[in-house]
């Protein structure tokens, strides 16, 4: 038996609802008023709760995203955090001193106004703000000034969209190295709630 060879067919909901109606209708070109699709997608949306909560459906998409390099506390919602879709990498070209509102970075590719950015310190410690204005060659405006020394080198990380919350990690990996550098995927080992909660000190490497 032949098949078709896509991987991406979709429908939408409203096509959905208009199938449900044209079953009980039995009219191929009927069309839902607005109120009949409100109605329906009440009913469709309290199906599909159900079936989550009776069936355990899972009701996510798949993706891939990247955590970006943070210091102290976490989180990963949509309105704080550095869970990303795509991100830019580049490192400081000239030192950065603190205090500093502006930096020097080797590349500016990727990096826009309103922009996320992190620049790492000498200590290790990444230092979170967003990009301030056009930018002016390789110069960058920082709203929110350098709390330390950021030597030559040292790495800047620039996205623009936040990821949403994520409701399940089925995998995940280090990326070992810089952009300057050989880099590659280190697997972590993904560990249950109860394990976690097994271990004497949760804010140390294990």
């Amino acid at each position: 038996m032949a098949t078709s060879g896509s991987i991406d067919w979709t429908t939408t909901r409203d096509e959905i609802i208009k199938a449900a109606y044209r079953l009980v209708v039995v009219d191929e070109d009927f069309a839902p008023t607005t109120n009949q699709t409100s109605n329906a997608s009440l009913l469709l949306n309290a199906i599909t709760k159900s079936y989550n909560a009776k069936l355990g459906m899972p009701l996510w998409a798949m993706g891939t995203g990247f955590i970006l390099p943070f210091t102290t506390s976490y989180s990963t919602n949509s309105t704080s955090g550095y869970v990303t879709a795509s991100y830019s990498q580049t490192t400081l070209s000239l030192a950065g001193d603190t205090s500093d509102l502006t930096i020097e970075v080797t590349s500016t590719s990727g990096l826009g106004n309103g922009y996320f950015i992190g620049i790492e310190a000498d200590s290790g410690d990444m230092h979170w703000t967003t990009v301030n204005g056009s930018l002016s060659g390789n110069t960058v405006t920082i709203t929110a000034a350098l709390p330390a020394d950021s030597a030559i080198g040292k790495n800047v990380y620039c996205f623009q969209t936040r990821l949403s919350r994520p409701l399940r990690v089925i995998d995940a990996y280090t990326i070992v190295g810089t952009q300057t550098e050989s880099q590659s995927d280190v697997p972590v080992r993904i560990i249950t709630p109860e394990e976690f909660l097994e271990f004497s000190n949760k804010t140390s490497e294990q």
